[in-house]
């Protein structure tokens, strides 16, 4: 493994762990709003690392970096609703606190999917442009 690599996963790790010890450490009891915060910051950082993955297996280029920005953002935006929801775990009820993550994670996937679609429209042009060219 890179150096990026292990950075990376470092950084993951501490970004989870940090929600996580909020949810588990702040509130006074465990609230299903938690238990739904907790379940909903899990899935996210799954769904950035199956996206990181995916990336790595392939060449990581510039068209890339898009999908990746866009996942380390709703992974910091998941962050600090879980440290909201941790000091304010008896003010939000379970479905707002289901509800609101339940929008985080449609926006991510969707976010990242239109981002893949551009990086696959880029590239599908860059190629067209590429075959015109005859090389002297």
């Amino acid at each position: 493994m890179n150096n990026n690599k292990i950075l990376g996963m470092i950084i993951w790790i501490l970004g989870l762990s940090l929600g996580l010890l909020f949810l588990f450490f702040v509130p006074k009891e465990q609230t299903g709003t938690v238990k739904a915060i907790i379940i909903c910051t899990v899935v996210i950082y799954l769904l950035h690392l199956a996206l990181w993955t995916l990336l790595q297996r392939k060449k990581l280029d510039f068209h890339n970096l898009s999908a990746l920005t866009l996942s380390v953002f709703f992974l910091l935006v998941q962050t600090v609703w879980a440290v909201i929801v941790a000091f304010m775990a008896k003010t939000i009820s379970t479905k707002a606190g289901i509800f609101i993550n339940a929008l985080l994670i449609i926006i991510q996937v969707l976010c990242i999917m239109l981002a893949l679609i551009s990086k696959n429209h880029i590239m599908g042009v860059s190629n067209r442009q590429k075959d015109h060219h005859i090389e002297l």
